[in-house]
């Protein structure tokens, strides 16, 4: 529980400094599916 909550955490600061445009696509995607 706790170590998934870090690494979303992690990875959403990550998308959101290095690769913004990455995250929308992924989210796009998501909804898609």
């Amino acid at each position: 529980m706790g170590l998934r909550d870090d690494l979303r955490g992690a990875l959403s600061v990550f998308d959101g400094q290095v690769l913004p445009k990455d995250t929308k696509r992924r989210e796009e995607m998501e909804r898609k599916s």
